[in-house]
């Protein structure tokens, strides 16, 4: 009978500290929102908002080590969730596991077939896990996407260097630099 009567105080409490915790992030409060979602996820773990939010703000607090397990979480308990598969695909990327942020980039890739960002980051991942030939692929649909990004013309170049295409490569570089 004890359990039944606690259970509805820890969602209330779960949904005091996701409120809050949502508060400190539209106020830019980064580490006090974690704190929060820290609480409302030990209050429901299978809560996958939370699980999102607290990730997001150990993510803008520059604390990759956190966000990423907190990402996987949430895509865990929420498979398939677009920013949750973007944000922790970016942050694979930036901390230098590019063949580990594939997946989660294909399926943020899919999902938004005609978003650069995605698709920029599934190209850069490729590149930097070795697999040129799609890479180029990938970039050549980046560039499609928003033919002035420097990125994407450069990470093109790349892909056609690594392939030993330097005369396809040069175009490319030099289109890059003009929108550097």
């Amino acid at each position: 009978m004890w359990v039944v009567g606690v259970l509805p105080l820890l969602f209330l409490l779960a949904a005091d500290f996701t409120a809050e915790g949502m508060k400190a992030l539209e106020e830019m409060k980064y580490q006090e929102a974690a704190d929060l979602f820290t609480k409302a996820v030990a209050a429901d773990p299978a809560d996958y908002a939370a699980n999102f939010n607290l990730a997001l703000a150990y993510s803008l607090l520059g604390k990759p080590a956190e966000a990423i397990p907190a990402y996987k979480k949430t895509l865990e308990l929420k498979p398939g969730l677009y920013e949750a598969e973007l944000n922790l695909g970016i942050l694979l990327v930036g901390q230098k596991q590019p063949k580990d942020a594939i997946a989660y980039l294909e399926g943020a890739t899919e999902k938004k077939p005609k978003e650069f960002r995605p698709r920029n980051y599934l190209s850069k991942a490729l590149l930097d896990s070795g697999d040129f030939a799609k890479a180029e692929e990938s970039y050549k649909i980046s560039v499609q996407l928003d033919a002035k990004s420097a990125a994407a013309q450069l990470g093109l170049a790349q892909s056609q260097a690594r392939q030993n295409r330097l005369a396809d490569a040069a175009e490319h570089y030099q289109i890059g630099r003009a929108h550097v």
